[in-house]
């Protein structure tokens, strides 16, 4: 009889032993406690350990939380690191390949988690202009376009590319005529060609990246039109410089003296910017 009772109490002991390991510590708070500074309380609920107890901590409780730095966790995982808004204290890290400065992590469907870089992280970046005059070149041995001064780098990324300029009419062409007049988007500032990015939605190629009408509007010699328009332009490398060429268009309609357009930057009303987009 006694012998059977000592059985009894030996595995009912053994069980309780069993219920709750501690790894450095004789006192564990849940199914499984690591105190990896070997500083906690012999005795007491690890809710009344100090911070700084708490820290080097690692619970595992019978609902399933696992707490990182604290001994009570309320949620799945459960991560305190001791940091503040002031000096804040990094308690995760997904080293997976597609990290990245400024990213946001990011959920697929089901939901498996990955780092993204997104729009409202980048900045809107302007173009820069040159200051000399650009006309038509009306003589046979001149270029297809010509190079409007106009340029703006994007690094890696899809944007949206926004262009607008003051075209002057200066050929004599009757009142009411005019010509359809194209800008292209060029990785070069003397010929039309695209390395490192390609514009979205164009069926030409090079794509063109911005036109319209460009009419006479008066019998007087100068006549101002604008051209603007904005395009989706993805950068496929590290960066890239983009160059704005226009169409050099030739003297038609029976004109016989003045360029067929002239681009003046002191007329000013231009722009070239890029926003970003999400991929």
């Amino acid at each position: 009889m006694n012998k059977n009772l000592y059985i009894i109490i030996a595995i009912l002991i053994s069980g309780v032993a069993f219920s709750q390991v501690g790894v450095n510590t004789s006192n564990p708070q849940g199914v499984f406690n690591i105190d990896g500074g070997r500083d906690n309380p012999l005795t007491g609920a690890g809710s009344t350990y100090t911070p700084a107890q708490q820290r080097n901590d690692l619970v595992f409780l019978t609902n399933g939380n696992l707490g990182l730095g604290v001994t009570a966790p309320v949620q799945k995982l459960d991560i305190v690191t001791g940091g503040t808004s002031a000096s804040p204290i990094a308690g995760f890290k997904l080293d997976d390949g597609t990290q990245g400065e400024g990213y946001f992590l990011m959920s697929k469907a089901d939901g498996t988690a990955y780092w993204k870089e997104v729009a409202v992280t980048k900045p809107t970046i302007l173009g820069t202009w040159g200051t000399s005059v650009i006309t038509s070149d009306d003589s046979s041995s001149a270029p297809l376009e010509i190079y409007t001064g106009a340029n703006i780098t994007l690094p890696k990324g899809k944007w949206v590319v926004n262009f607008g300029l003051n075209l002057n009419i200066t050929a004599d062409v009757p009142h009411k005529s005019g010509f359809w007049q194209k800008a292209y988007l060029s990785s070069s500032s003397t010929t039309r060609e695209q390395n490192g990015f390609e514009i979205i939605g164009s069926n030409t190629t090079p794509y063109m990246g911005y036109a319209t009408a460009i009419t006479k509007s008066t019998n007087a010699a100068n006549s101002i039109n604008f051209l603007s328009g904005s395009s989706v332009v993805v950068v496929t490398g590290n960066s890239a410089t983009i160059y704005v060429l226009l169409k050099n268009s030739k003297r038609q309609l029976g004109a016989t003296t003045g360029n067929m357009w002239e681009f003046d930057p002191s007329l000013n009303d231009m722009y070239l910017y890029a926003m970003p987009v999400n991929q």
